[in-house]
């Protein structure tokens, strides 16, 4: 059985030498095209995902963001879906009430992409409010009077304890709730 040469092989021994430079030639503008200039850099807006911080803490999502120098080829940082760099802010050290708290930044490009994070982990600072969680009591505040010929006979609140919570600086003086009872909109039932 004879196997036939493919017809795009260069018949003649002489046109050999041409025929792997122009093959390698194109492998080299193939990844040329593809990864593009691989030292290329660009830094990224990117919001970090708080870990290890306690339930008491709240941060404001607008304090999660950091600028992020990433590089690769440039093609690959132009496609880069940002949702696949992970961003982590890891607490160290956190303040008794509110404040600033130490965090480390780590970053973990998307694998297999040829993209690299520069610089390293970093220390960065992170503003974080300390929240209390508590019971308040509701008390009622009567305002105006009650239409002519309408006269209350019973109420109850229900409920008549709630629970709030909020940043510990507004928390500590917090001991009731008061709800307004406009009696001019009271209307008669039966």
């Amino acid at each position: 059985m004879k196997i036939n040469k493919p017809k795009w092989l260069p018949k003649d021994p002489n046109e050999w030498s041409l025929f792997v430079l122009c093959f390698i030639l194109a492998i080299l503008l193939e990844v040329q095209v593809v990864t593009g200039n691989p030292n290329a850099r660009e830094v990224f807006v990117l919001e970090a995902v708080p870990v290890n911080l306690p339930s008491e803490y709240k941060v404001d999502s607008n304090d999660l963001y950091f600028e992020i120098e990433l590089s690769g080829g440039r093609t690959r940082l132009n496609n880069l879906l940002l949702d696949t760099v992970d961003v982590e802010a890891r607490f160290d050290t956190y303040p008794v009430g509110s404040g600033l708290a130490q965090a480390t930044l780590l970053v973990r490009p998307p694998k297999g992409q040829g993209i690299k994070h520069i610089g390293g982990s970093k220390k960065v600072s992170i503003y974080v409010q300390k929240w209390l969680e508590q019971d308040a009591s509701v008390e009622v505040y009567q305002r105006g009077e009650t239409p002519n010929g309408v006269q209350i006979v019973d109420w109850q609140l229900d409920p008549g304890v709630v629970k709030v919570s909020g940043p510990v600086d507004l928390m500590d003086g917090l001991k009731t709730i008061e709800v307004e009872l406009n009696l001019g909109t009271i209307v008669e039932s039966e």
